[in-house]
């Protein structure tokens, strides 16, 4: 008995349950946090007629980096999004999830603050927006699976291509 292939199948489903977990790297917020808090806080002492070159070149710059790379760090490490079949979920402070089905998510936009760029999901009605890093600890995973799942009609779609040409 033959098995008849029909032409119609020569396109291949293709189903994926893979879900991915993303991180923020520690270069990109660390340098920009540091720089912006140690401006702040350098033109505070001088203001208030601190002028101690120990205080104002070590000490300050010191504590001010120790406390940035404790802040990164636990960001870092709590903070976190999957991207998966169903849409993207985001652990947020205190381990709360956030879930974002793609029907959830009404565009996006790449947008960049302060040099760390971001994707920003503009939520469906009733839905408020939604940023993700994208200095992720594995940049091109991440693009893959965007690229994976989101729906190939879902308007993110051509942000998706933009990422990938640009990487």
């Amino acid at each position: 008995m033959a098995t008849v292939i029909s032409s119609d199948l020569a396109v291949a489903l293709h189903v994926s349950v893979r879900t991915d977990r993303f991180h923020m790297t520690w270069g990109e917020p660390l340098r920009t946090i540091f720089l912006v808090a140690l401006a702040l806080h350098e033109t505070y002492y001088v203001s208030q007629g601190i002028h101690d070159p120990f205080s104002l070149g070590i000490v300050v710059p010191a504590l001010v980096l120790g406390l940035s790379i404790i802040g990164v760090a636990i960001v870092s490490t709590i903070f976190a999004f999957e991207v998966g079949p169903a849409g993207i979920r985001c652990i947020e402070l205190w381990y709360r999830t956030r879930d974002w089905a793609w029907d959830d998510i009404a565009g996006a936009q790449t947008v960049s603050i302060l040099g760390m760029p971001y994707l920003r999901l503009i939520g469906a009605p009733g839905k408020r927006n939604l940023w993700i890093p994208l200095f992720v600890t594995a940049p091109e995973r991440l693009i893959d699976s965007l690229e994976l799942h989101v729906p190939e009609d879902h308007p993110m779609r051509t942000v998706v291509h933009s990422l990938v040409s640009a990487v």
